[in-house]
């Protein structure tokens, strides 16, 4: 994409202008009679628009203005003392440590409340579910996102601590917009690859643009209304028909019925000024013998300056596998939560700046009545930075403690588990205690030396479920996962490859006192393979046209349980492949339609139950515009041009 290009859009079109020096006539096609403004996004620093008729002639222009600044701020802040966790066998931490601890943390936490943006917006997340398809476990905007960053348009950034928010994916947009305006040297004329990426980002997530001056005439934020009320954001209707039951990985507990299976999910949202957003997405699913509704996801998020404050019910990914984690995927159903954290990675002051965009967060959730200790709870944290323009590093810590039959708990007791912990049986200090280390390259223009792709993505993540040799840090039987990515593969703009390797140990996930081990309704919480298990992934996407897909995956995979006293039972084996196609004829709607054939032995761990299994799947989804009569405050067209 070169820096002499132009940029065209608006909160509803993204065109593209060719750059001359002064072009008169502009590839727009109008009816007669008509002009029309477009919006223009220039590389020679700023924004402006221009009007054009029906031949599309150059009727007038702006005079270019400076977009706001959207770097990131550094902030000042305290200090942070490092801490990498505890593990089991190991006596009480000293009081004196642990209050150095809880005020490292709290600290870290406090830092988000004194950084400065330019412009405050929606607060809503990107949920980790295709709505619109062309991904197959989660929104196909974190995909696009990693584009920009692995090629090096921005960065460095976080981007394995999800969900991501759509402001803050639609500044990642707008600082890429940036450099490719500033790109003097060239740099960037090469990569035309990523036109179409930014282009479909632009459209997405053009509200988020506008609220941060990107196609506004005069280059200002747009500003938001006091209260804003999208009663029908989307409508998706799916359906499945199954051989044999079946429990795909990664679909936020979706579970479907040997014959046909039925689901119609919905969303909507509400937005009160720049500091709330509220969300919920009911779901209804109907089979052969049985139908239920629940709400799948819905929470109130709160924004104070950089402190953004969840309580409700929302998938978490933390990791940068694309099959797994871990610790958290969407493998589970969402979890009822409390989640405090940055609404956008930070930089530290003093030598941490060295750090890089830096990302904290704190989440407790609590489990379900029906298991072993009713109503345990989770208590999880996780640092997120990214020290070199190509390397992002993660630590994670997740401990399950409390619940019916547990020693009962104060209220300081919730953060000092944390910290915390004891062998003695009888002791509520004596819980279930994880950590994942995670690192991820990001590496652009590799062609030169490795001409199989243009960019490449390498990571890792080591799950530790226990520890050895009188270390808290020093992993015994730990999992692992590894995996690479190639954004173009083949050197080919529009071709995706991913392959990804798991493997867990016995003691992944399990525990002797919480014998349901790191599960939610029967599902694993981490990667879906359980304890003792392996999982091997290849999935190949070729995006035939700008709004159609196909996709194609296959592996094979050992799947076990986080039930201690399941551990030594056979693994469910499966082989499996599996084609998809993803096709978007309009802004507003997107179809799907999927297969997969699966040969699987020791069906549900029992030796010698094996089965062949054929799963087909198709969706169609709907997304609403806006609605116009549920923005109040916000400033009339005629205001805005005005202005």
């Amino acid at each position: 994409m070169a820096a002499s290009m132009l940029l065209a859009g608006s909160a509803r079109t993204v065109k593209r202008i060719p750059a001359a020096g002064r072009a008169d006539r502009l590839p727009l096609s109008l009816p007669a009679g008509a002009h029309q403004r477009v919006f223009v996004l220039t590389p020679l620093g700023g924004t402006g628009y221009v009007e054009a008729s029906r031949n599309g002639s150059l009727r007038s222009a702006s005079s270019v203005h400076v977009h706001g600044d959207v770097r990131m701020t550094r902030m000042r802040a305290r200090p942070i003392v490092p801490y990498h966790g505890t593990q089991r066998h190991r006596p009480l931490a000293s009081a004196r440590g642990i209050l150095v601890l809880l005020a490292a943390w709290l600290s870290l936490l406090a830092t988000a409340l004194v950084v400065p943006f330019c412009q405050a917006a929606t607060l809503l997340d990107v949920p980790l579910k295709p709505w619109t398809y062309f991904e197959t476990n989660r929104d196909w905007t974190y995909t696009a996102i990693e584009k920009l960053v692995t090629a090096g348009v921005v960065g460095p950034w976080v981007l394995n601590t999800k969900p991501i928010s759509r402001i803050e994916m639609a500044r990642i947009v707008a600082l890429a917009v940036r450099k490719i305006r500033e790109d003097e040297v060239g740099r960037f004329t090469h990569r035309s690859d990523l036109e179409p990426v930014l282009y479909r980002l632009m459209e997405e997530l053009a509200p988020e643009l506008e609220a941060l001056g990107i196609g506004r005439p005069n280059g200002e934020a747009g500003g938001l209304p006091w209260l804003a009320l999208q009663p029908l954001w989307k409508v998706q209707a799916r359906g499945a028909w199954a051989q044999d039951a079946e429990k795909p990985e990664n679909s936020q507990g979706l579970s479907l019925a040997s014959g046909w299976t039925g689901l119609l999910d919905f969303s909507s949202w509400l937005q009160v000024g720049d500091f709330l957003s509220g969300y919920i997405h009911p779901q209804f699913q109907v089979d052969e013998d049985d139908y239920e509704g629940r709400i799948l996801e819905g929470y109130l998020k709160l924004k104070l300056w950089n402190l953004s404050i969840l309580a409700g019910r929302e998938s978490v990914w933390w990791g940068p596998g694309y099959h797994g984690a871990m610790l958290f995927n969407n493998n589970a159903p969402p979890l009822d939560q409390i989640r405090i954290g940055m609404a956008e990675p930070i930089l530290l002051p003093w030598i941490f700046r060295y750090l890089g965009p830096f990302r904290a967060e704190l989440l407790y959730a609590r489990l379900e009545s029906n298991r072993d200790h009713p109503n345990a709870m989770l208590g999880s944290w996780r640092i997120d930075m990214s020290p070199l323009p190509f390397f992002e590093f993660g630590f994670s810590r997740t401990v399950q403690f409390g619940g019916d039959g547990r020693p009962s708990l104060n209220p300081i007791d919730y953060l000092l588990v944390l910290f915390v912990s004891s062998d003695d049986r009888n002791s509520k200090y004596d819980t279930n205690q994880l950590y994942s280390l995670d690192g991820t390259f990001r590496l652009h223009d590799v062609d030169r030396v490795f001409p199989v792709t243009r960019d490449l993505v390498l990571y890792a993540e080591l799950g530790v479920d226990d520890t050895c040799c009188n270390n808290i840090l020093w992993p015994f039987k730990p999992g692992y996962l590894v995996g690479v990515y190639f954004p173009n593969f083949l050197r080919r703009e529009n071709t995706e490859l991913r392959i990804e390797w798991a493997a867990t140990t016995s003691f992944s996930f399990t525990n002797s006192i919480y014998s349901n081990g790191i599960s939610f309704k029967g599902y694993p919480i981490a990667h879906y393979i359980g304890a003792k298990g392996q999982d091997f992934y290849g999935r190949l996407t070729e995006r035939l046209l700008p709004n159609l897909q196909v996709g194609l995956e296959g592996g094979f995979a050992k799947v076990g349980t986080t039930n201690i006293s399941q551990v030594n039972l056979p693994r469910e084996e499966r082989w499996y492949v599996g084609i998809d196609s993803s096709y978007q004829p309009t802004k507003n709607l997107s179809f799907y339609v999927g297969y997969r054939y699966e040969n699987r032995k020791n069906v549900d761990l029992a030796t010698g139950q094996n089965e062949i299994n054929h799963i087909v799947q198709f969706g169609i989804t709907y997304s609403f515009p806006v609605w116009g009569a549920g923005q109040i405050g916000r400033p009339s067209p005629k205001a805005k041009d005005r202005n």
